[in-house]
């Protein structure tokens, strides 16, 4: 909301010829010639009846009197219902003056004005349900996306979504080069090792028979100490990608967890690489557990000081059937999205009948207990250099500018928690008016 320059409503405006008596200046100098131009008239004999005065025969009607009379005579009603409507003809009531005195403004009894203006007393903050939008997601605690940690080509698939796999277990096998490197890297290593231990022996066993200096007994132990070192580094990376004591390249994809397979994006022959984890690409395969989900939805900013975790929501899934589901907010963000700015908040479903499916879009309300303080329209409330205010109707015409603190709590109400008190009007309509008076008079 933002403080809104507008026009106030046009008023009469003050005219020095309009009078309180309804007769102007130009028609209170044509007086006394109409007045001399009325006794100059022959008007109707007394034993003339009104219907006799209005009605007339032929093209005379109106006028037309007995044939005795003369042209003047005859017109004379309506030459006299002229001057009439001439000097008394309405004109426009004056606008009087608005009285505006700091943060107050009054109107005068009967200003037009102060007409479009519209009052309601302030209402006790009740209990209210905030809508929020929402999605089913996977809950994040027990999936895992599955990625190829070496490049290659896949080779087979061993698991179909659906299928209950544990963790280890192959999910697919990828002909991959990089690994037959780290194969290789193994064999080498351990070939250097035992090459390094015999090394190191014979060193021993010269050096106590006083065959050789202690420094070359010390290199070779330094050798030693540097192929346990490599080997146990392979021997680490095989244990992670697994594979055999060989090298045949044969990469051996595994599931991390335990889970279902409730995704799959692979297919054989399908060139994969390490690269495609740090993409916006979608994972090989996730697994997870179908029967636990999460709601995650989308609190506007407005709204996030009134949500706090451990409040209750119900949801209905968008095309569903219309059957509320019960939840509870167990996470909320302590951030507001750049681009949606809103808050994110988080609650587990149960879904052991697994009627729910991740990416179903849902609507959400939270419940939000009646908090200290008043509600309002939103158009009660303006924004004015930082401030929110509303106008407070003290009666007969006076307004009071009021600062308040007010929240959006939805459906078009505002929370005002400061700055109201019970039994007090604010202006719901025509409060810009208002601000536009305040503003007019306060110094450039």
């Amino acid at each position: 909301m933002s403080e809104t320059e507008v026009n106030p409503p046009s008023a009469y405006p003050a005219n020095e010829n309009h009078r309180a008596d309804g007769m102007n200046e130009k028609n209170r100098r044509e007086m006394p010639r109409l007045a001399f131009l009325a006794q100059t008239l022959a008007l109707p004999s007394r034993g003339s009846t009104v219907l006799d005065r209005v009605r007339g025969e032929g093209s005379g009607a109106g006028c037309r009197r007995p044939s005795g009379m003369g042209v003047a005579g005859r017109c004379a009603p309506a030459v006299l219902a002229l001057m009439v409507a001439a000097c008394h003809s309405a004109a426009p009531a004056p606008a009087l003056p608005v009285q505006v005195d700091g943060e107050r403004i009054a109107f005068p009894a009967g200003s037009r004005q102060a007409e479009v203006l519209v009052s309601a007393p302030v209402a006790a903050a009740q209990a209210t349900t905030i809508g929020v939008p929402g999605r089913l997601a996977w809950d994040d605690t027990r999936t895992a996306r599955v990625f190829a940690a070496m490049g290659g080509q896949v080779a087979k698939i061993e698991a179909q979504p659906g299928d209950v796999v544990q963790a280890g277990q192959t999910l697919a096998r990828i002909a991959s080069p990089s690994f037959g490197e780290a194969q290789s890297e193994r064999v080498r290593a351990e070939a250097d090792l035992r090459q390094a231990g015999m090394q190191r022996r014979r060193a021993r066993e010269l050096h106590a028979a006083g065959v050789v200096a202690t420094k070359d007994l010390e290199d070779s132990e330094a050798a030693y100490a540097h192929a346990q070192a490599e080997y146990a580094r392979t021997q680490a990376r095989a244990k992670l990608y697994g594979g055999g004591n060989g090298v045949d390249q044969d990469f051996p994809l595994r599931a991390p967890i335990a889970g279902v397979v409730v995704e799959r994006r692979i297919t054989p022959g399908q060139e994969v690489s390490p690269e495609q984890a740090q993409g916006d690409g979608p994972a090989l395969f996730t697994i997870s557990d179908p029967s636990r989900l999460w709601l995650l939805l989308d609190l506007p900013e407005s709204a996030a000081g009134s949500v706090q975790a451990g409040r209750d929501v119900s949801f209905a899934v968008q095309g569903g059937d219309g059957s509320r589901i019960q939840a509870t907010i167990e996470h909320i963000d302590d951030f507001v999205d750049a681009d949606t700015r809103s808050v994110h908040l988080r609650a587990s479903i149960d879904n052991a009948a697994r009627t729910l499916k991740a990416g179903m879009y849902v609507h959400a309300e939270i419940a939000s207990p009646a908090r200290p303080g008043f509600d309002v329209p939103n158009a009660a409330v303006l924004l004015v250099d930082g401030r929110r205010v509303v106008f407070v109707d003290e009666g007969s015409g006076r307004y009071r500018r009021q600062d308040v603190r007010a929240a959006e709590v939805g459906g078009s109400r505002m929370h005002v928690d400061s700055g109201l008190a019970d039994g007090e009007r604010v202006v719901v309509g025509g409060a810009l008016y208002l601000q536009q008076l305040i503003a007019a008079q306060a110094p450039r």
